[in-house]
């Protein structure tokens, strides 16, 4: 028990205090030891849920692959587009240095895998109330998206948080919208990252399909999606 609670406290930080935990990182302070927690809890969390959505197509082979290809999906996705991040914000002014930058990834990561996490249980609920595979896929699928979105939200304002002389303390949301707009290129930048993760992570998620135990049969990961939803509509 005394082992979790060191990971329980770093995420509550993250979560509840974040602007404390944004200055720490531009200090610098801990980074190899807070980048080793935060590998572990992404592993964890979607190696979780990861188990919960494989199991989906009734399979429980199927859900041990899931278990290990989740993690692996989002952590590779981060390492390719660790140095496009790091290099080009560093070409438009960014003063990160490079365990920063991995550091705020992998917050972004372990974000989206806390709150995957949390949603496993409302996965493992429609699966054991006998819902439609597709259903299923479906709505672990927007589970991850949304997760993972919210997580490169904390990735965007830490590392404009980080680029201030003087951060202000508790900002609002129109404060972080102040920070989006005052530094135009390396805002620019970061929004330019998120799409090639996204695109990135998108591409993998197809090339180590399946996840969810049904096959997909389309060209890309998007023709599946575009193609389960009109399923999902005709049964509708």
């Amino acid at each position: 028990m005394r082992r979790i609670i060191p990971f329980l406290n770093l995420v509550e930080r993250v979560l509840r205090d974040r602007t404390t935990y944004f200055a720490e990182i531009g200090h610098s302070e801990a980074l190899p030891r807070r980048i080793a927690t935060l590998f572990t809890i992404v592993v964890f969390g979607l190696a979780v849920f990861g188990f919960v959505a494989g199991l989906s197509g009734h399979n429980i082979v199927q859900a041990l692959i899931s278990t290990i290809k989740l993690p692996f999906l989002f952590l590779a996705s981060g390492i390719i587009c660790l140095p496009t991040l790091y290099y080009f914000s560093i070409l438009f002014g960014s003063r990160l240095r490079f365990l920063q930058t991995v550091t705020l990834i992998l917050t972004a990561q372990t974000v989206g895998a806390v709150l995957a996490l949390g949603a496993a249980p409302i996965s493992l609920l429609f699966l054991l109330s006998g819902s439609e595979l597709l259903f299923l896929v479906a709505l672990n699928t927007a589970i991850l998206g949304l997760t993972a979105g919210l997580g490169l939200i904390f990735l965007v304002q830490g590392a404009l948080y980080i680029h201030q002389v003087q951060p202000p303390d508790k900002p609002t949301f129109l404060a972080w919208m102040g920070l989006l707009i005052k530094g135009p290129l390396r805002s620019l930048v970061l929004v330019a990252w998120i799409v090639v993760y996204a695109l990135v992570g998108t591409r993998l998620s197809y090339t180590l399909r399946p996840f969810f135990g049904v096959p997909l049969s389309g060209n890309s990961f998007w023709s599946n999606m575009g193609d389960m939803i009109v399923r999902l509509l005709s049964i509708g």
